[in-house]
């Protein structure tokens, strides 16, 4: 453009601007600085305009941006050209420069005419600002609002799994009696379905104050199955669950095998008592929601039902066999006292009869009258033989009654015993001598069946025993009398006698047989006898053993046996002091200390 216009100002010789300034240097610089600085910062404006209309697309009115940019660029050459015209005279170009601007800011104005009823119209800063929070608002709400749908529908989700869940182990633990798998398909299926760290489940032992671990589901190396912890050492805790009370926790301090972790212990219970508890372990930071605490308190409540349903099959079991015991005990019972009592009753009726032919033989000889000398030596003869039969007889009948009547006297004793009859005369007893009286009875018989027969005594001479003398004398009786029932010929029954502190011990003892170990729990049961174990076939009612029980009992004292080796010992203590307490009856006494042997 400046060439075109160059001839106008060539032609046209004018006179510079710098002339009118009288070629002032100062003023020069000044109206020039001037004109290049206005001429900058209009350039400088157009093209950030332009900038900002090429990145924002979006722009309302558009034209009006575009238009003020012409319109500012226009004036910014005006200015260049006024401090070009101080040196040169380019008024023409000055002049066309000034119709260009003139002309964009007419057809700016114009623009601006029809805008500005719509940019009046756009909305303020404020109420930009007030829509984009009541929009920020509503998405806000619209995000709670999908969330909690969203946790509504994780929530009924994880519902339906628990409840199927629930549904499978109610399943498994109710197709089964046996505690350990009732716990085992519960803890699987909780430590799978929770994806916790751990799972184990306990049962409780109330008695002895001890939990154990009786299944574990687990990631850890360090299982807990089979361990058996006491409740002493963590009372607070078990304090709570005891209290029927679940509850969750995270450890203060970090296990040594696991960490820090966070637990919820649910207890197994039922309407009776605490059975055993339930736990998940998870990492620290987890918290147990309300969904898992039911889950578990539900797992828990069919687990007790069948737990106490296994208990009580159990139970039935085992009352079914203890049944099926005693009727067979029974059974032996009646076989054995019928038989025991029908023997000495048949001896006694053949020994009657017997006498009863002596007598009537004895009476026809006397009837008969012969005076031959012969005659008379053959009668006394016969006569002498008759009387030797007649007290063989007579000792028979002798025998007999006093072994039915031992064997009722048994009966009636072991009766009394049990409905708590029985009363204790307490006098001191003064060993050294007693026992000879009760041991001296026996030499003879295992004298005949070539026993030895032996008094021991550890600490003579022996203290003065202050308890009832008949019932200890029954016990030693009893004992030594099974002793010599069962000792072989050719072996040992000894009689050892030991002073404790506080007791005095007896210990019977017999070589040549052996009790098989699995007999011995049994042999102080009623009617229990040892089979097998009568080498002379003397028979009994398996009383006696249980009636050596109940009196050592009443007596304050315990009996203990053990059979190995070929030998059997039976070992009594009794106190040396047993007194019957002034407050109490004979009734009451022995009702404190008298058990029901069935």
């Amino acid at each position: 453009m400046l060439d075109a216009l160059e001839p106008i100002s060539t032609i046209n010789s004018f006179i510079p601007h710098g002339s009118c300034y009288l070629w002032n240097a100062r003023l020069i610089g000044l109206h020039a600085t001037s004109d290049l600085l206005i001429a900058l910062a209009y350039y400088s404006i157009p093209v950030m305009l332009f900038s900002f209309i090429c990145k924002r697309r979006d722009l309302p009115f558009r034209r009006v941006f575009v238009l003020f940019g012409f319109f500012i660029l226009f004036c910014g050459a005006g200015h260049l050209l006024e401090a070009w015209s101080t040196w040169h005279s380019v008024y023409w170009a000055m002049g066309i420069i000034k119709v260009l601007t003139a002309v964009t800011s007419i057809v700016t104005a114009i623009e601006l005419y029809s805008v500005i009823p719509k940019a009046i119209n756009l909305p303020s800063s404020g109420e930009l600002e007030a829509t984009n929070q009541a929009l920020q608002q509503q998405i806000t709400e619209r995000k709670e609002a999908e969330e909690s749908l969203r946790q509504s529908a994780d929530r009924l989700r994880k519902a339906l799994d628990f409840e199927a869940l629930l549904k499978r182990i109610t399943d498994k633990v109710r197709d089964t009696l046996d505690e350990s798998q009732i716990l085992q398909a519960a803890v699987h299926e909780l430590g799978q379905e929770l994806g916790v760290r751990s799972c184990n489940a306990a049962l409780y032992d109330l008695t002895s104050k001890t939990a154990v671990v009786h299944y574990e589901y687990t990631d850890s190396t360090v299982p807990v199955q089979g361990r058996v912890m006491s409740m002493e050492n963590s009372p607070d805790l078990y304090k709570q669950i005891l209290s029927r009370q679940h509850f969750q926790f995270c450890s203060l301090f970090p296990n040594p095998n696991r960490g820090r972790v966070s637990m919820l212990v649910c207890p197994i219970l039922d309407d009776r008592e605490v059975l055993g508890d339930l736990w998940l372990v998870n990492a620290a930071d987890h918290a147990f929601k309300d969904l898992e605490i039911r889950l578990l308190q539900q797992v828990t409540n069919q687990c007790a039902i069948a737990l106490r349903q296994a208990r009580l099959y159990q139970e039935t079991k085992a009352q079914v066999q203890e049944l099926k015991r005693l009727n067979h005990l029974k059974d032996d019972f009646l076989s054995t006292v019928s038989h025991e009592l029908r023997t000495p009753v048949a001896n006694i009726k053949l020994a009657t009869r017997m006498l009863s032919l002596i007598i009537e033989q004895a009476q026809a000889e006397d009837k008969s009258t012969t005076s031959a000398s012969n005659q008379l030596s053959y009668a006394f003869s016969d006569k002498q033989g008759a009387d030797e039969k007649a007290a063989h007889y007579l000792k028979i009948l002798q025998d007999e009654c006093q072994r039915e009547i031992g064997l009722i006297n048994d009966l009636l004793d072991l009766q009394r015993l049990e409905t708590n009859h029985t009363t204790l005369t307490i006098e001191p007893i003064n060993l050294d001598d007693w026992l000879l009286r009760v041991v001296k009875p026996f030499e003879g018989r295992a004298s005949n069946r070539q026993q030895r027969l032996t008094l021991k005594s550890m600490d003579p001479p022996l203290p003065i025993v202050h308890t009832d003398s008949v019932s200890l004398g029954r016990i030693l009786t009893e004992l030594i009398n099974n002793a010599c029932k069962y000792t072989p010929p050719g072996e040992s029954i000894i009689v050892n006698v030991q002073s404790l502190p506080e007791a005095v011990q007896f210990t019977i003892s017999n070589s040549g047989i052996e009790i098989p170990e699995r007999e011995i729990i049994h042999i102080f049961d009623k009617f229990y006898r040892v089979p097998s174990a009568d080498p002379w076939k003397q028979g009994g009612t398996g009383l006696g053993l249980a009636l050596v029980k109940k009196l050592t009992e009443c007596l304050g004292g315990s009996i203990q046996v053990t059979s190995q080796d070929m030998a059997t010992h039976f070992t009594v203590t009794v106190p040396l002091e047993f007194e019957v307490p002034q407050s109490q009856s004979a009734f009451e006494l022995n009702e404190q200390v008298a058990t029901s042997v069935l």
